[in-house]
């Protein structure tokens, strides 16, 4: 990834909002008469953009406030998206003329036209269900249109329309599967009715689902993962360092796990080492395998993060204990590297 994406320097953001002070009244005026599809600030406004990250984007709108806004949004790319954040920091406030978002807000959906066919917001119907375990909805979506829509363009207007209802922060935070249905399903909603169902459970929501799952290693042996499966990046935006800290089992039974007592005094220190982190870091989970107990985390400061470890690795002696830290703003941690110790399956 571009060294970038680690953040946006203080020079590239005085530049971006340098720039913005010389046009924002120009692309306001070309907003009231209609000229802004036909103005070079177009381009402008797309090079000053992607000269703060290649891989945003932005648009204009009605904004709540003000008159107009302007968004830059990483297009649902959540290793972008605390590069928007920063830059949604660094923004001027908020005026008569302009306010300012870093990612797509909710808005009363108008329909959509793209590829010769409207798609009107009143047809559209939702069939869900909640998974608990994830704190996420599993969405099917149905349009009459959809029946002579390329594949394509129905994906396209999947996602904009969950958008354009939900906003672009709590599709990620709340929507698990999002697939097209060719028919109405049965139960089906408007949308309408759907989002306030997502505000309802967004309010029993916990962010916090350790999950439990067992499976065997290549070798053959077993592994017993725990897992936050509510976890979701995009409540921890600054928390980009994967954190793993790993103890050596004293006396692992013949299968590489260890006994009652043992496990005890493993959650304890567990216990002791996220009190330790405090709101520096998140726990993904833990794995237990191999004669040894390995617990993830992402956190925000890695210095910070290395300096508890190195404590908490000290109160742990003479047990053996190491750790490392590791960049990861696209959590692949959480996808890949917590399960990296069960055997691959078929298909994967």
């Amino acid at each position: 990834m571009d060294d970038r994406a680690e953040g946006l320097s203080a020079d590239a953001l005085a530049g971006f909002w340098s720039w913005w002070a010389s046009v924002r009244d120009l692309i306001a005026a070309a907003i009231a008469d209609g000229s802004l599809g036909r103005s070079p600030l177009v381009d402008d406004t797309s090079s000053a953009v992607h000269g703060l990250h290649p891989g945003l984007a932005w648009e204009l709108g009605p904004g709540r406030s003000a008159r107009h806004n302007l968004t830059v949004t990483p297009e649902g790319n959540m290793a972008l998206r605390r590069l928007t954040a920063q830059w949604l920091d660094s923004a001027p406030q908020p005026d008569q003329t302009w306010e300012y978002y870093a990612s797509r807000q909710p808005t009363e959906p108008l329909g959509l036209e793209i590829g010769g066919k409207r798609f009107a917001p009143e047809e559209f119907r939702v069939a869900y269900s909640y998974d608990d375990s994830r704190e996420r909805f599993n969405v099917q979506l149905y349009h009459p249109q959809f029946k002579k829509a390329s594949d394509d363009l129905v994906r396209h207007v999947l996602f904009l329309t969950v958008d354009e209802c939900l906003g672009e922060d709590d599709v990620e935070r709340w929507i698990g599967s999002l697939e097209a249905s060719k028919s109405s399903p049965s139960g089906a909603v408007s949308l309408k009715e759907f989002v306030p169902v997502v505000a309802a459970a967004s309010k029993n929501a916990t962010g916090d689902r350790f999950t439990l799952g067992q499976g065997r290693s290549s070798d053959g042996h077993p592994v017993f993962i725990t897992v936050n499966t509510a976890l979701k990046q995009i409540d921890h935006l600054d928390h980009v360092h994967h954190v793993v800290a790993v103890i050596a089992l004293r006396e692992p039974n013949s299968n590489g796990l260890p006994g009652d007592a043992e496990a005890e005094g493993l959650n304890l220190a567990e216990d002791r080492l996220i009190a330790s982190f405090g709101p520096n870091a998140v726990q993904i989970g833990r794995v237990t395998w191999a004669g040894r107990r390995e617990i993830h985390f992402f956190a925000r400061d890695a210095a910070q993060a290395e300096a508890t470890l190195t404590a908490w690795a000290g109160s742990m002696s003479p047990r053996p204990v190491h750790h490392a830290i590791s960049y990861d703003p696209e959590w692949s941690a959480s996808k890949q590297g917590i399960y990296a110790a069960l055997a691959p399956r078929a298909g994967r």
